[in-house]
């Protein structure tokens, strides 16, 4: 099994992804990344999430992403740094191998329409459990274009002549066309 399944949506377009999804799943999502403290952004629906269908930044890559848990997994941070003045900590799915990566990316200023993703890098029952049914739904509700799931509002953007691509510097030729 494919271990990302990349998509282009909108906020209506995620949310009726996360609809579908979260009536088969009682989730959690966590904001993905650094931290000073072991303190942690927790949502327990992804419509709760802010600015949900808006890109973070120009490239897909840096998108904002999150950890999806199962409700009753337990959370886990990781300490990096040694010395006091260094010391941090990172959430990540090293220490949180039931899960799975959501980066929703989404519109850019407007007028670009960066590529999202769910994927793992984990094997474990758990993490397989949720990608499968987080694809299931993102297949139930998008339709295919090459490579990609296209949520309805994107495709409606595509159709306008919007572009849907992977960041604003990319050329317009690796652009998703029909």
């Amino acid at each position: 099994m494919s271990k990302t399944t990349l998509f282009y949506a909108v906020r209506d377009d995620v949310l009726l992804a996360l609809k579908d999804f979260e009536a088969r799943q009682y989730v959690k999502y966590v904001t993905m990344g650094g931290y000073s403290l072991p303190d942690y952004e927790l949502f327990l629906n992804g419509s709760d999430i802010p600015d949900l269908g808006k890109a973070t930044q120009p490239a897909a890559g840096g998108c904002d992403s999150y950890l999806v848990f199962r409700h009753e997994t337990p959370v886990r941070m990781r300490e990096i740094g040694k010395n006091p003045q260094a010391r941090g900590f990172v959430m990540d799915q090293l220490v949180n191998p039931d899960t799975i990566e959501f980066t929703p990316a989404g519109i850019w200023n407007d007028e670009i329409v960066l590529h999202g993703r769910v994927a793992t890098a984990s094997d474990t029952p758990c993490s397989q459990g949720l990608l499968k049914a987080f694809r299931s739904s993102i297949k139930k509700h998008f339709v295919k274009v090459k490579a990609f799931y296209v949520g309805t509002n994107a495709l409606e953007l595509l159709k306008q002549g919007r572009r849907l691509t992977l960041s604003v510097q990319t050329p317009r030729e690796y652009d998703l066309k029909f």
